[in-house]
């Protein structure tokens, strides 16, 4: 049989670059949105896999949560995940769950009680959105959502709170970490020490992440350094109120952060930048309007 001559060997090569260039376009790589929102003194990220919507905490009660989501064009939740127990985490759930459809309500094991919680609770049963506990190893996937991924790299993966280790308030936060199959985020609730400790322990390397969102918006009881050397992260998120009353986020905190970063300019705080959007694609993440390295950064994948 007559061998194709080289000529044509070099046309279709360059014709599969030419697919492999046009298929691998921002605009048509499957990608997850987290905006980390600026809710003041609390947390709240709402993340965007296709056309479902999750969001990860709801910060404190008041701060109109359903018209920023609707103004990002969110009619519906696919879920809403409530690190723990405390107002400026939950809070602004209940107002949430009456203006728009929510598919279910992910708690973690935290057994404190309060007031607040009690009147949440009373919301969300009159609501009829089913809820349900997270534990360690539980994973909830992504690519249902629209995305063209393989099943099992797209998601959030449960690290915390362990089954046999019972805590309540901060060190019952839930931890995930959202995987993709280039970039990692680890959302740390308001997690302290201890946990961090535990986590090390339990995960070493596999709480490597390119993102943080650092634990209990900056605070001194959090964000220890053999931790942080854990997880190496290429950007930290700091959720937290402008001025507020607590010294968040703490100046020895921030000092480790910029020093594991390599610069404190890769330390993104929501009282100085508002929302924060970075976006994970299938070779690695961008920040959205932060900047010429933004611009630049899908040349680089």
């Amino acid at each position: 049989m007559k061998r194709p001559s080289p000529i044509l060997f070099a046309a279709l090569a360059l014709l599969c670059a030419s697919c492999a260039v046009e298929w691998t376009s921002p605009e048509e790589r499957p990608e997850v949105r987290v905006v980390f929102l600026d809710v003041g003194q609390g947390d709240a990220a709402l993340l965007s896999a296709g056309n479902r919507h999750w969001l990860l905490d709801a910060g404190s009660a008041g701060r109109g949560l359903p018209a920023r989501l609707a103004q990002r064009g969110v009619d519906s939740l696919a879920g809403i995940f409530l690190t723990h127990r405390h107002e400026d985490h939950f809070g602004g759930a209940a107002e949430v769950l009456r203006a728009i459809p929510v598919g279910k309500v992910h708690l973690s094991g935290d057994p404190s009680r309060s007031d607040l919680w009690n009147a949440f609770e009373k919301t969300l049963r009159e609501s009829g959105v089913p809820a349900d506990t997270l534990w360690r190893g539980d994973w909830i996937e992504f690519c249902a959502s629209g995305l063209d991924c393989v099943p099992g790299e797209w998601g959030l993966r449960v690290l915390w709170p362990h089954h046999g280790l019972l805590h309540e308030g901060n060190n019952a936060s839930l931890v995930m970490q959202l995987a993709t199959p280039a970039a990692r985020a680890l959302f740390m609730g308001d997690a302290e020490r201890e946990v961090e400790e535990e986590l090390v322990s339990i995960e070493g390397a596999r709480l490597e992440s390119e993102v943080l969102k650092v634990g209990h918006h900056g605070s001194k009881t959090s964000s220890a350094l053999p931790f942080l050397a854990e997880v190496r992260p290429m950007r930290a998120v700091v959720s937290v109120g402008s001025r507020n009353n607590h010294g968040h986020p703490d100046a020895a905190v921030l000092a480790d952060l910029a020093l594991v970063l390599d610069g404190a300019a890769r330390v993104l705080r929501t009282d100085e930048l508002s929302d924060v959007e970075i976006v994970f694609g299938p070779a690695g993440f961008y920040e959205k309007d932060l900047g010429e390295e933004t611009a630049e950064a899908w040349a680089r994948w």
